[in-house]
């Protein structure tokens, strides 16, 4: 599971998630494996510009990640997970 809050914008955290994005787009769409995060410099502008101009031109609105449902909650199993008969997608 994840959670995203949003942070004000020139904050070292809000620096830090526009950079991990842009990672995750370099990654995903170009097959780069940029290095661990940089908070300053040029490649972090670089990086920042890449991000801001996927967001604003949309992009990734298409994009659909399907995640493989196999187990669902369960109090009374010891794991708190059972496995479902069949996994679906959502």
């Amino acid at each position: 599971m994840a959670e995203h809050h949003s942070r004000p914008r020139g904050s070292p955290a809000a620096d830090l998630e526009e950079n991990r994005y842009a990672n995750g787009l370099l990654r995903s769409r170009f097959g780069v494996s940029p290095p661990l995060p940089f908070t300053h410099g040029p490649a972090f502008w670089a990086k920042a510009a890449l991000a801001a101009g996927v967001k604003k031109s949309g992009l990734l609105k298409g994009f659909r990640y399907d995640r493989e449902v196999t187990w669902k909650l369960d109090p009374k199993a010891a794991s708190k997970m059972s496995p479902l008969a069949q996994s679906y997608f959502r």
